[in-house]
């Protein structure tokens, strides 16, 4: 198989999935791509269990044979056999920080999961509640060790061991938007989306950093590179100097989305995965 000389990649809720459907018109746009000398990949917030998971019977047909796949919003690259080939890591002052957020608006939230280096481990999935364990366990068998305990015990375990990505839901009153923050005095970022996630990452971990990674890994030139995506954790990765760029959703969220974008000229705008499918099919 001769080497690829185009990387299309892609975000993967909102972008290529539509909750937890595969569009066949992805799918035909991958075989497209393919055909014309791209290869295709993924750039999520996912882990690589969940990954895997929503694209199931579709990850050989989605992830080329030599491309790289971001994990964790930037935080791992990995090879299409699960090996780390990247990862960041969290600082103590960095952990201490997140813990002391957490502490301090616990009124808001009350789950947390961090991941640990080895992305065949499962997530460490803190609740503050006893009574939410079983509930989370049923919807996460394979894939989070959930447990309860103290915010000092919780801190005790956060210094414990390696930790390359954070996040917390907020209770379901809180209805947070798209925001991205900083903390100051910490090499910390933050960013809220409009599920209720807080992402934490270390202000050198984004998609577009670990994009760009993998695409000189791949030795790919940024012209012939494309790049889809939707989200507040995907700004990055939309602001690359590539050939092509597309943001995919409803109307008034691409606004918004673009509002952080420091360029907006010759972006490709398309409604929903389905129609993202359609418009790949016409390169």
């Amino acid at each position: 198989m001769s080497k690829p000389t185009h990387i299309a990649i892609f975000d993967i809720d909102g972008t290529i999935a539509d909750g937890k459907t595969i569009p066949s018109s992805v799918i035909q746009a991958m075989k497209h791509l393919q055909e014309k000398g791209y290869a295709t990949t993924v750039a999520t917030g996912r882990g690589l269990y969940t990954m895997r998971k929503v694209l199931g019977t579709h990850y050989d047909s989605i992830i080329s044979d030599d491309a790289f796949l971001v994990l964790e919003h930037g935080a791992k690259i990995v090879d299409r056999d699960g090996n780390v080939v990247f990862m960041e890591e969290f600082g103590p002052d960095e952990l201490e920080h997140v813990h002391d957020f957490i502490r301090a608006n616990i009124e808001m939230i009350d789950e947390m999961w961090f991941g640990v280096p080895d992305p065949s481990k499962k997530l460490q999935y803190w609740v503050e509640s006893p009574q939410k364990i079983e509930k989370i366990q049923a919807k996460y068998p394979d894939h989070a060790d959930v447990f309860t305990c103290s915010l000092g015990e919780l801190k005790e375990r956060l210094h414990a061991q390696p930790i390359s990505n954070i996040e917390a839901r907020a209770r379901s009153h809180v209805q947070p938007g798209n925001m991205k923050l900083h903390f100051t005095r910490s090499n910390l970022d933050m960013n809220m989306n409009t599920g209720g996630i807080f992402g934490f990452f270390m202000n050198n971990t984004n998609k577009g950093l670990a994009v760009r990674y993998a695409i000189n890994k791949m030795n790919i030139p940024m012209k012939n590179v494309l790049v889809a995506a939707n989200g507040i954790n995907d700004i990055e990765m939309l602001d690359l100097d590539v050939g092509k760029r597309v943001l995919v959703g409803p109307e008034n969220e691409r606004s918004e989305i673009k509002g952080y974008l420091s360029s907006v000229d010759e972006l490709v705008e398309v409604e929903s995965p389905e129609a993202l499918g359609y418009y790949l099919q016409t390169l």
